[in-house]
């Protein structure tokens, strides 16, 4: 679509999992992106409470660890800035049926998306709001996108 309208570079934007879209556009074309927002990704939900957080014993399978790592707060930034390939290749590799249908240039754009190409990253709080933010906050989150985008 962006070359059918002879667009050279785009502002791309997503929510949720349209935010995994925009990651995944701007991993694979950098060159067509000028800018990227992603918001409110990802969020939990009733559900996640019933995943294990420690693995079970007896069970062969890849427990999702990850998810409660990540909620502890500013350990992830601080013992993985930098190195987050140890997290995407323990995941690649303890969640792929065939690891050779993913490449180390897939991986890199997992683990270093934003030291690679990215220039200007930002993160904002829209207060008093949950998942729906675009919902509950419209004006807010138009401001910051529309600061951003200047």
């Amino acid at each position: 679509m962006i070359q059918k309208l002879n667009y050279e570079k785009i502002h791309i934007c997503g929510h949720d999992i349209g935010a995994h879209v925009a990651f995944s556009f701007a991993a694979n074309y950098p060159g067509a992106t000028s800018k990227l927002i992603i918001l409110d990704t990802s969020h939990p939900d009733e559900s996640m409470y019933q995943l294990p957080m420690l693995p079970i014993l007896g069970l062969n399978y890849p427990y999702p660890w990850w998810l409660a790592f990540n909620q502890v707060k500013e350990l992830p930034e601080v013992l993985l800035t930098g190195r987050m390939n140890l997290v995407i290749d323990w995941v690649f590799n303890a969640l792929l049926n065939n690891p050779g249908s993913i490449n180390e240039f897939n991986k890199a754009v997992y683990s270093g998306f934003s030291k690679k190409f990215a220039t200007n990253i930002g993160k904002e709080k829209i207060e008093d709001s949950g998942h729906f933010l675009l919902a509950e906050k419209p004006w807010e989150v138009a401001k910051l996108i529309i600061a951003f985008l200047e």
